[in-house]
């Protein structure tokens, strides 16, 4: 576990913690998600709606004109008005149980959705907040490459006119700085890059950021890597998504066979004409009310319910094969989180052993340098030794930090205050 010792926090600088509550207002996923939950809930409004009576009102007026060309008839022009209201009350669907279970499924599913983003969203803005991180400490250290081997290029110029060096040496150090150009431009490139990637993830793209803390206190935190598993096994949110699916899937192949039974509902109208008397048989008025019982007993349908069955059948499968596949992926990647997190225990207290001795290293060429004993290009050099185990601390550090997240998120155990926590160890 990981301890805050200091921390320096700048007003001005976007924090980790700021960048996470922007992603959750702002985050194309977490839209997505709302919706997608708010479909699930109108698609059981429209299962749950089947059970109730479907009530209709049809009105219509018609006029008749009649042109009599011969004969003796009495039906003149006349108008007819007819109302009617219509009932259907479903009795006995079977599939309705199955459609209404399956919906429910599906909110529960995307219930989990929704809770299992907001943890992804912590862990997705820890990594592309430590990227900006590590992207700005590359284009550092890449500055300062390239001015200490500006400085060689310029003393070899300097010895090549003295004809102390070839000019093999000559071109070694003319290519080592212009492939120095080239890692600032890159590294400047990858910045650009990441900030972009966090425009997109936040709706807002980040300008100035706080480091870490290097003077933290890392005390190493023993998990239990077959306890992470089986609870993850019970709890963890693709899985329990994928189980959903499952059951979603089998309550749709229960639907298609209940195709083939028959369905039971009452039926009830009410009729109201009126007819002038210009009509056949005079002026009409009159009603009529009818209630009845419909039995529908499906008997060939061209094999298309049958063809639905298999076509369930087949998700079905397919869904517990991917159940399967998702429970052994996942123990997959607990597994090899578990297995950075106490490798990079070790790398980080190696780095750190090597940011002191550059530390130390530069003090030394540093007062060697007064007394002339070292050159200019050695202090610059040794600074950029400095620069350069400072930034493999801090993105050991920063990695080790991503998967201890990772097996948090594992174990349920990922929450907010996770964030705030990580977020003190932040400064300027």
């Amino acid at each position: 576990m990981l301890f805050f010792m200091s921390c320096a926090s700048i007003t001005n600088a976007t924090d980790l913690l700021d960048m996470y509550k922007r992603a959750l207002e702002h985050n194309t996923d977490v839209k997505y998600s709302d919706i997608d939950y708010k479909i699930a809930n109108e698609k059981y409004n429209q299962t749950i709606s089947t059970v109730f009576p479907e009530i209709s009102f049809n009105a219509q007026t018609k006029k008749t004109s009649i042109e009599k060309y011969a004969g003796s008839s009495s039906i003149n022009d006349y108008t007819l008005d007819t109302y009617s209201v219509d009932l259907v009350q479903p009795i006995f669907h079977l599939d309705v149980f199955d459609e209404l279970e399956k919906a429910e499924n599906n909110i529960k599913k995307y219930n989990v959705k929704k809770s299992n983003l907001k943890k992804e969203i912590m862990i997705d803005a820890a990594i592309l907040y430590f990227n900006l991180i590590k992207k700005k400490n590359l284009l550092k250290s890449s500055k300062i490459k390239k001015k200490f081997l500006k400085t060689k290029l310029s003393n070899a110029h300097i010895l090549f006119s003295k004809g102390y060096i070839t000019n093999i040496e000559l071109n070694k150090y003319i290519n080592e700085y212009n492939l120095s150009e080239i890692d600032v431009d890159m590294y400047n490139n990858q910045l650009i890059s990441a900030k972009q990637d966090v425009r997109i993830f936040s709706g807002k793209e980040i300008n100035d950021i706080h480091h870490l803390n290097l003077n933290l206190k890392l005390e190493k935190r023993k998990y239990n890597l077959q306890e992470i598993i089986n609870t993850a096994m019970q709890n963890e949110e693709n899985i329990k998504m994928a189980i959903y699916d499952v059951r979603i899937f089998r309550e749709e192949l229960s639907s298609s066979k209940s195709q083939h039974y028959p369905t039971l509902d009452i039926v009830a109208s009410y009729d109201f004409s009126d007819s002038t008397s210009g009509a056949k048989f005079g002026e009409q008025r009159q009603e009529s009310t009818e209630i009845g019982i419909v039995l529908n007993f499906p008997i060939f349908q061209g094999g298309y319910v049958s063809s639905q069955v298999r076509e369930s059948r087949y998700k079905y499968e397919k869904a517990q094969y991917t159940l399967d596949y998702i429970k052994k992926d996942v123990e997959k990647k607990i597994i090899n989180d578990y297995n950075d997190n106490l490798i990079l225990q070790n790398i980080i207290s190696a780095n750190r052993d090597y940011y002191n001795l550059a530390k130390e290293n530069l003090t030394a060429v540093q007062s060697g340098y007064s007394l002339g004993v070292y050159s200019n290009v050695e202090v610059m050099e040794a600074e950029y030794n400095l620069i350069q185990s400072q930034s493999n601390l801090e993105k050991s550090i920063l990695d080790y930090i991503i998967t201890d997240l990772r097996l948090k998120k594992y174990t349920t155990d990922l929450n907010i205050s996770h964030v705030e926590h990580i977020n003190q160890w932040l400064i300027w």
